[in-house]
């Protein structure tokens, strides 16, 4: 499978105003296949204060990846 190349940039709603934020949960393994698609679309909806990612044992690129994205 091919990695998600993203066709727009990254788009972070909350960077800029925290007071409205929420902080998400979001659990992972071997996630490195759809991980960008989800990440872009979560930070594009979602102000997000703060990523919590439970990782259950990734083997991939998955916990590379998310050291990339803000406040994870």
């Amino acid at each position: 499978m091919k990695y998600f190349e993203p066709e727009y940039d990254f788009i972070d709603i909350a960077k800029d105003d925290l007071s409205k934020s929420i902080d998400v949960i979001m659990l992972t393994l071997d996630a490195e296949n759809f991980l960008l698609k989800s990440l872009y679309s979560i930070y594009k909806e979602i102000p997000i204060r703060k990523l919590f990612v439970c990782d259950g044992g990734s083997k991939d690129e998955t916990i590379n990846m998310l050291k990339k994205f803000p406040r994870i």
